[in-house]
């Protein structure tokens, strides 16, 4: 059943103080549990971006930050002050920022790549199209998008590594097209299995379209 406009933000104090809740547990499972299918994909994104900016959306901890520095100028984007907390620790080359996903407005085209890994799931899924459809707006034409979405049609809270998290996605299909209809061109849709979320994950690697 979808979230009312007005339950939104209550559904984003669930995220924030669960993943305040869970930080540690989290990060620390996170430190030594990349799945090999992500790991693969990132060194993909890598290659394929020329470097320069990447946004970290839902960077959490800064895990994937840590593996990415050396790379790009990151941008780690989160709702949950004790993961920023962390991420400073683990990733300290990034700049961080506070703040929910839904409302970022960096200027047109100034990322080279972005991230968002295990983060669009716990966004109100009346707000994925538009979501992405600012991801699309703040890459550059050419630039890299590794997303990650639900693999079934859910929505609802549960305990996640010791906070209480809300989650909200469409089926896999409905979800890959909204990357699509955001006129992203999808180069790779792996699923992944998310053993976390105990189930596959699809995770979409796609390019914003260069200009002729």
């Amino acid at each position: 059943m979808p979230v009312d406009p007005l339950d939104r933000e209550a559904a984003r104090r669930i995220v924030r103080t669960g993943y305040d809740d869970a930080s540690v547990n989290y990060t620390r499972f996170r430190l030594t549990h990349i799945e090999h299918e992500v790991a693969e994909l990132l060194a993909e994104l890598t290659a394929l971006a020329p470097g320069g900016k990447l946004l970290d959306v839902g960077c959490g901890g800064g895990v994937l930050a840590r593996s990415l520095t050396d790379r790009f100028q990151i941008i780690g984007v989160d709702v949950s002050i004790e993961q920023l907390r962390l991420a400073r620790q683990i990733a300290r080359e990034a700049r961080y920022v506070c703040q929910d996903m839904v409302t970022l407005t960096f200027p047109d085209g100034f990322f080279d790549a972005v991230c968002a890994v295990w983060a669009i799931i716990h966004v109100p899924r009346e707000d994925h199209a538009s979501l992405l459809a600012n991801f699309h707006r703040m890459l550059r034409p050419g630039g890299v998008a590794l997303l990650s979405f639900g693999r079934t049609d859910y929505e609802g809270t549960e305990n996640f590594f010791g906070g209480d998290i809300f989650w909200s996605h469409y089926d896999r299909d409905t979800s890959i097209g909204l990357v699509e209809a955001a006129e992203f061109e999808i180069l790779r849709v792996v699923d992944v299995d998310d053993r976390p979320a105990a189930g596959t994950a699809p995770f979409v690697l796609a390019r914003h379209p260069a200009i002729a």
